[in-house]
């Protein structure tokens, strides 16, 4: 035992020993897993990928690359942010492999493209993680894109009454279709649009936008000519004109003279006087200063005018050279003119025309301001020429008598005209001669009567014939081009600069359509119709049915209606609109005709097929087999009823106004139902009666003797000997019958006979008792 104990210790410390051998190799295991773990975490750590060549592309579309770079002799598997001015735009993973350097291509956001097109510098940040590491990249990018060519007039100071046009070009000096404009005024978009073949055009003094300062930001995001454009932003202020008119260069003390103000009515847009306007609150100056400078004093006066007073008097009571300046608060511009009073010199003045049309005959006189009786001032104006300076250049007058001249404005725009070598003090006056407009209204489909909807495109054209751009206005609202009329009565203006305004009224006949539901329709059917009118207005709308001529009239626009058969005219009309008709037709309706005939009365039953409602005061006829005649009307219902008196056949015809006419027949037995089944009854009884009394016999039960019969005679001794034995069973006791054939027993006497044939029982009888005992089991059943 001692022995075995000590084995099995033996066996417990080797097995131990195993035991732990095998626990030392999982922890070394173990171990080097960890160790390998805690190296590639930190050759990882260690490791670094670098961000390279980060270019902006200016391809097909804007697009951002940059090149990530490992110079390491592992893979690194990492992932990254990128940041557009602080906003994550980006978020990725990427794997390098050893030295590997991948160029990266990175979309960019709708709103980072645009935000590039400012050609501004833009901060552009790389987060890099890195098996839990962050690095950090920094980039500053711009796109160099051309710049547009933005030309804006009027040059100088832009007022509100002015229209202000942009022309665009590129680099090339093509002008630039579709880029986007934008006009803003107090951070608020009042207007946008895009560039076109011509110039783009707006007017401060549409919608109320009112003096102040102006960004204008013009953008195209499309290549040109394989460029890109950057955004450009232009700011100028726009206020309200004031202008001094009508003031002489040269003037005497003795002379009256008068300064005539013209100025924008800025009041207009913002409130009257003082009252706060609703697009900032502003408020205007209701009245203006006149400075008068001294420049040979350096003294000045200021004078205040009532904004209402557009002229008033200038007196000057000593020679010298003034300057003077009209203003009106902040709003306004301010206008300058010169004027030199002298005190005994010869003025030469000019005396011209007011009101000049290019192409008409301008007449003006010179004549000298001085003392008729100063014979050392005597000026022969007849020798003097004139010189007349216009937008396309000059032209020279010669002498005329009396000093008068004349001569014809060959375009629109503004002249001065000046007396040439001359030693005196002479004025320089200016006119402005004005163009005409006229205006041509075409209609798209070539329509001599104009009405409310239709398109139509205008053309403006100058006495030249030659086609303007120029700014036209419908109701005082701006019309494009191409205008859809909107009203009855519609108030055109023309308006450009150098040229005669036009206004012009124009009328036009309403839009009005009619819409009739179904052309065609059934009685019974609703029809509708309703009108579609520009502007939207009621309607005389008269319906008249040909057949009949009865006349429905209403004032609207829609009328709903069940109308009887005929042929329709409808008509609308109402001044100022075109009269539109139309037709339609209404044709008779079937109708569904039920007969039923039941306990002796016959139920008729008239509905529509149109609307399956029923039919009143149908007149329901009735031809009896008699050939007598029935007519009934239908109740609200459609139902009438009738008991008929007559065995036969009956016709039916229905007549109904407004509806086809109907006939049927129908066979009709006048026989009581309940006769009728009594006789059945009965007779069905009879047969049961007779039945049994026929079928009644009573077949005797009687034990057959086994003993052997005589031989029967004749036919029947031979038919019996050709069945087979006969078992009847369930019978008391088993009764066999057998019949035997023996020629020895012949000429038996006639008693015998008539008993064996007593004997004797057909197949049928013998079934029929077979059948009263309940029990059919004989071959016999089969018969």
């Amino acid at each position: 035992m001692n022995g075995l104990n000590l084995w099995l210790h033996d066996s417990g410390v080797k097995n131990n020993f195993a035991l732990n051998d095998r626990c030392l190799i999982f922890v070394s295991v173990l171990f080097a897993f960890i160790f390998a773990a805690i190296f590639w975490t930190a050759a990882s750590a260690s490791a670094e990928v670098i961000v390279e060549n980060v270019h902006l592309n200016h391809t097909k579309d804007i697009s951002l690359s940059a090149d990530f770079k490992n110079n390491e002799s592992n893979i690194i598997a990492f992932s990254y942010n990128v940041l557009f001015d602080e906003r994550e735009i980006l978020t990725e993973k990427a794997t390098l492999l050893k030295n590997e350097t991948k160029k990266q291509n990175i979309m960019l956001p709708i709103e980072t493209k645009k935000a590039l097109y400012d050609c501004k510098k833009h901060n552009l940040t790389f987060f890099i993680w890195v098996g839990g590491q962050k690095i950090t990249h920094n980039e500053e990018i711009i796109m160099h894109g051309s710049t547009l060519n933005i030309q804006i007039s009027p040059d100088g100071k832009k007022c509100l009454s002015d229209t202000i046009e942009i022309l665009i070009k590129d680099d090339d000096g093509n002008i630039v279709k579709n880029a986007n404009i934008l006009i803003i005024k107090d951070d608020v978009v009042v207007k946008r649009g895009q560039t076109r073949a011509e110039s783009f055009k707006f007017s401060p003094s549409d919608y109320g936008y009112g003096v102040g300062e102006y960004t204008i930001i013009i953008r195209q995001h499309d290549k040109i000519s394989g460029k890109f454009y950057c955004d450009k932003t232009i700011k100028f202020p726009i206020k309200g004109r004031i202008e001094i008119m009508h003031l002489p260069q040269h003037a005497k003390i003795s002379d009256k003279k008068e300064i005539f103000i013209k100025m924008d009515k800025v009041d207009e847009m913002y409130g009257v006087d003082g009252i706060s306007s609703r697009l900032g609150g502003k408020k205007i100056i209701g009245f203006y200063n006149i400075e008068i400078y001294n420049k040979d004093t350096k003294q000045s006066i200021i004078l205040s005018y009532s904004s209402n007073e557009a002229v008033f008097p200038l007196n000057l009571t000593l020679p010298g050279n003034y300057t003077i300046t009209a203003s009106r608060g902040d709003d306004y511009w301010t206008d300058s003119k010169d004027i030199e009073i002298l005190s005994n010199e010869i003025i030469l003045n000019i005396d011209i025309q007011k009101n000049v049309k290019v192409l008409d005959v301008v007449t003006g006189k010179i004549f000298a301001d001085n003392d008729d009786n100063d014979a050392d001032n005597v000026i022969h104006i007849d020798s003097l020429n004139v010189k007349i300076t216009h937008p396309d250049g000059s032209i020279t007058i010669p002498p005329i008598k009396d000093g008068k001249f004349s001569w014809t404005p060959p375009v629109s725009g503004k002249y001065e005209i000046s007396v040439e070598d001359v030693t005196i003090k002479a004025n320089i006056v200016s006119v402005f001669a004005f163009d005409e407009m006229f205006i041509e209204i075409l209609s798209n489909e070539k329509k001599e009567n104009l009405k409310v909807g239709d398109t139509v495109r205008f053309r403006v054209k100058d006495s030249k014939n030659t086609t303007l751009n120029a700014e036209i206005y419908i109701n005082n609202e701006k019309a494009d081009t191409y205008h859809k009329i909107k009203n009855l009565v519609n108030n055109v203006s023309v308006k450009k600069d150098g040229f005669i305004p036009i206004n012009k009224e124009i009328i036009v006949s309403g839009n009005n359509k009619i819409n009739i539901d179904k052309n065609v329709l059934t009685h019974g059917e609703i029809q509708t119709i309703y009108l579609t009118t520009e502007p939207k207005t009621e309607m005389n709308i008269v319906i008249v049915n040909k057949n009949n001529n009865e006349k429905i009239e209403k004032f609207g626009n829609f009328v709903e209606f069940m109308p009887s058969v005929g042929e329709y005219f409808v008509e609308i009309k109402k001044e100022g609109f075109l009269t539109v008709n139309g037709t339609f037709t209404v044709e008779p309706a079937e109708m569904n005709v039920t007969i039923d005939y039941e306990e002796g009365e016959v139920t008729v039953k008239i509905f529509s097929k149109a609307n399956n409602l029923p039919v009143q005061n149908a007149k329901f006829n009735i031809l009896f087999p008699g050939k007598k005649n029935l007519t009934l009307l239908t109740n609200k219902k459609g139902e009438t009823k009738f008991k008929p008196d007559e065995w036969g056949n009956y016709v039916f015809t229905v007549e109904k106004e407004n509806f086809l006419p109907y006939t049927s027949s129908k066979e009709i037995h006048t026989v009581d139902p309940a006769i009728v089944a009594v006789f059945i009854i009965l007779l069905i009884a009879a047969f049961i009666v007779y039945k049994y009394v026929v079928s009644g016999r009573v077949i005797k039960k009687e034990v057959v003797s086994r003993q052997p019969a005589e031989q029967p005679t004749g036919e029947v001794i031979e038919n019996l000997s050709q069945t087979s034995p006969l078992s009847l069973s369930g019978m008391p006791g088993d009764v066999s019958y057998e019949y035997k054939k023996e020629s020895k027993e012949k000429g038996k006497t006639g008693k015998r006979k008539d008993r064996e044939e007593r004997n004797i029982i057909s197949t049928d009888e013998l079934k029929e008792e077979i059948h009263k005992t309940g029990t059919d089991e004989s071959p016999l059943s089969k018969i």
